[in-house]
């Protein structure tokens, strides 16, 4: 190859790194915007670069509510026990 073509050769692949990384990233953004935004503010806009206004009420209808604690007690009690099970019939 030549010069000039290993140069585009490597834009190519560092542009399709970053637009990966772009395609996975902005999901994950989106989700944590999603979760300090008001409801009725997201309803109104499909997509929010920004938000205009934090809210923590997510956060705190979800640790407010038993059902989580109950489910995060169940999968460490299954999580300690698998674990001692499988020690066990390794050894």
């Amino acid at each position: 190859m030549t010069y000039m073509k290993k140069i585009l050769f490597k834009i190519g692949i560092y542009l399709s790194i970053v637009l990966m990384i772009g395609f996975i990233l902005i999901p994950f953004y989106n989700m944590i915007l999603l979760s300090i935004t008001p409801e009725n503010v997201y309803l109104k806009e499909n997509f929010i670069l920004y938000p205009k206004e934090i809210t923590w009420d997510s956060f705190k209808y979800v640790f407010n509510n038993s059902t989580i604690w109950q489910g995060l007690i169940i999968t460490i009690i299954v999580t300690v026990i698998g674990t001692i099970y499988n020690l066990f019939l390794t050894i």
